[in-house]
Parts: C-alpha cells; sequence; structure tokens
C-alpha cells in the first residue's frame, strides 16, 4: 500500500503478483476446457489419463496461438477440431480446402471463422463416416484386415498406397481429389521417415493410419495415451522391421480398444476417431 498526499491509499500490484494472476486464470481455463472435452467428446477422452489429456490440451492450446486464436472461445474451437479432424488439422494436405475460413483475413470476425469451419467439419464427416459411424467401423476391420496379409511393398509404393487406401476406406478416398491424396500421402510419408521408419512397409503403415486416425498421431497425446504401456517398447526400438512390427501392434491396439468403448458405452459411431 502507498499513501498519496491526499490521503487516499493505492495498492501496488508487482509483476510477480500479475504473473500469479495469469496462471491460476490459465489453470482456470484448461480446467474449464478439460471438463468441456470430456462432455462433448467421452469416447476419445475416456481412453486416456488426465495426464495425456492435460498434455494434449496444453499441446493444442500452443498451437492455437500459433495461428492467433488467443480468447477462450476461439481456442475451445481449436480444440475441438483438433479432436474431430485429428492432431495437426491445420497442416493436413486433405483438409487444406476444409480449413479455409480459418485463415481467411477477410472474415474479421474469429467467432465467424471458427462457425464455418465447424459447418464444413460436420459436413465432411457425415460423409465420410456415415450413419452412426459405419464407414469407420468398416474401415477399421478393412485395415485390420490388411495388416494380417503379409506383403512386401516396393520402395516407390505410392501407387500401391492409394489403391490401398480405396479398398480400406472408400468413402473418405472418393472425396478426396487424387492430387489431395498424393500430397496427403508424400506429406504422411515424410513424417513416418522423420519418425524412424526407414522401411516402405513401415512408411505404408504410417500413412494408412494417418488417414484413418489423423496426421499427427504419432504426436497426439490422445492417441499415445491410449497405447502408453507399448509405447515405450516402440520408442527404444532401432530396427526397422520391429519397429514397423510394433507401429502395427499400436495401431491394433488403440483400434481394438476405440471399437470396445464404442460397444460398451452409449456412445454413437459417429463420434469414432
Amino acid at each position: 500500500m502507498v499513501s498519496r498526499p491526499n490521503g487516499l491509499t493505492m495498492l501496488i500490484i508487482r509483476q510477480e503478483q500479475i504473473e500469479v494472476f495469469k496462471r491460476d486464470e490459465s489453470n482456470r481455463f484448461k480446467a474449464r476446457l478439460r471438463a468441456h472435452v470430456c462432455d462433448i467428446f467421452p469416447l476419445q477422452t475416456a481412453l486416456v489419463e488426465t495426464a495425456a489429456l492435460d498434455e494434449f490440451i496444453d499441446q493444442t492450446i500452443r498451437e492455437s496461438r500459433r495461428h492467433g486464436f488467443e480468447t477462450e472461445a476461439t481456442v475451445q474451437s481449436f480444440v475441438d477440431h483438433a479432436i474431430l479432424l485429428g492432431s495437426d488439422f491445420c497442416r493436413n494436405p486433405l483438409y487444406s480446402t476444409l480449413v479455409e475460413p480459418l485463415f481467411d483475413a477477410e472474415i474479421e470476425n474469429l467467432i465467424q471463422r471458427h462457425d464455418l469451419l465447424y459447418e464444413r467439419a460436420w459436413s465432411y464427416l457425415d460423409a465420410t463416416r456415415g450413419p452412426d459411424g459405419a464407414n469407420v467401423l468398416r474401415a477399421v476391420a478393412r485395415f485390420k484386415a490388411w495388416l494380417a496379409i503379409p506383403r512386401k511393398p516396393r520402395p516407390a509404393f505410392l501407387p500401391e498406397l492409394l489403391q490401398d487406401l480405396s479398398l480400406i476406406y472408400p468413402e473418405k478416398q472418393a472425396i478426396h481429389p487424387p492430387a489431395e491424396l498424393t500430397l496427403f500421402c508424400d506429406e504422411a510419408a515424410k513424417r513416418a521417415r522423420s519418425d524412424g521408419f526407414s522401411e516402405p512397409l513401415g512408411q505404408m503403415t504410417y500413412v494408412i493410419i494417418a488417414f484413418l486416425i489423423g496426421l499427427g498421431f504419432f504426436h497426439d497425446p490422445l492417441v499415445l495415451g491410449a497405447v502408453r504401456d507399448g509405447l515405450a517398447e516402440l520408442e527404444k526400438e532401432e530396427n526397422a522391421s520391429r519397429r514397423t512390427e510394433r507401429l502395427t501392434s499400436l495401431a491394433e491396439t488403440y483400434l481394438n480398444r476405440v471399437i470396445a468403448a464404442v460397444r460398451s458405452s452409449t456412445t454413437t459411431g459417429s463420434e469414432l476417431l
């Protein structure tokens, strides 16, 4: 407290106190956001522990702010779309047209940008997932069958991969033009190599998982948190073939847990993946 000549007292707020206020408000916002996603997306959040969910929220808040979204409403919407479309949805070539409103400078109202994205996203998801997510369930079954078939893909596997995508998830494959699918496959294969999958089969598996779950799946806490028990073995594995085997095993585990969660709850299949 500081007394002024007129007898009034002024409260001096130190910088340390301001930082505490900011931190407390940030924690309260994250708590509200955690409660929101658990309420709206019970299937995805039930598969992970609180620590993984908090990591996902922190990661997605940072990403939303890199794109210029600071308010509670816009950050919450960004988080929602990261769950709906997959981690790193803004960089997914499949969604380049879908996310255009989010970065349209002519739309000055940021809430309106998110509302337009939301309309596009649900129209897209309804078309690809089908009634009660039936298309997703069939795609998961086909992918598991794909994993069971021994194969030795050629180093230049893009034509084979595009054909496999059309067989595994035809409803999603058909909605994207060939050029968009090619860009997606190239980007996902590049990420596969960056994440230590050097052989063609590992890269193909990685790309198909990214097609089903989301381009950023390999660094998405909502995915990794659901397979935490097998993740350590993959992270320390250096052999290329065994890395592919462990990736395959984790993908099957994750998808099996998603399907089991759907079957044991009242959640509709439309909320899958």
